[in-house]
């Protein structure tokens, strides 16, 4: 679907019209948009992210929160519909790739608190565990991606255990040994393995 591009005459008065509304009507204006447009919670968290106004590092962190999700939920629509069919489309496939690539730089570029990252690990699992949309590798390398504190890899740990296989157990050997350095933990798990 193409842009309507709009003439300058016609930028200028809804410019004008939008400078004359009270703040409590620019609310309501953007609240309306948020909730009718799909998309608009992603540029509206987008823009306050980049606009010059002071935002105290909680709120940062919120809206960073916020847009990680709304960039999630974007990937999920596709994960699950490939889930549900067995794959799908080229240009879904590389629509989705991006999104969870920009899901991890997102990652790595801003402060997300560990408690977004349990509940982005649970919104994952629910598509992983599925096992039929072939993203399952990009995801569980996502997870991993994120984990830095303890919290989160013993959280890991809970999620790949809930349905256990010999491919989840070696995942969960090798974050006991490599992240959270418990060698009497691994070495059980290799016990177990190897009965």
């Amino acid at each position: 679907m193409r842009k309507r591009k709009r003439e300058p005459l016609e930028k200028e008065f809804v410019n004008e019209i939008l400078a004359s509304l009270e703040k409590g009507d620019l609310i309501k204006l953007i609240n309306r948009l948020i909730n009718r447009l799909p998309k608009a919670n992603q540029v509206v968290y987008e823009w306050l992210r980049k606009s010059k106004n002071k935002l105290n590092t909680t709120t940062k962190t919120l809206i960073n929160e916020w847009l990680l999700m709304e960039y999630w939920f974007q990937a999920k629509v596709i994960i699950s519909k490939f889930n549900q069919y067995g794959g799908g489309p080229y240009y879904e496939e590389a629509k989705c790739y991006k999104l969870l690539e920009k899901i991890e730089n997102f990652l790595k570029e801003n402060e997300i608190s560990t408690s977004a990252k349990l509940k982005l690990m649970d919104e994952i699992f629910i598509e992983y565990n599925k096992r039929n949309s072939g993203f399952e590798d990009y995801l569980i390398d996502l997870c991993f991606s994120m984990c830095k504190e303890k919290e989160e890899w013993e959280y890991l740990v809970t999620k790949l255990l809930e349905y256990p296989s010999s491919w989840r157990k070696k995942l969960v050997m090798r974050i006991y040994k490599d992240y959270l350095e418990d060698e009497e933990k691994y070495l059980e798990l290799r016990m177990e393995n190897l009965n």
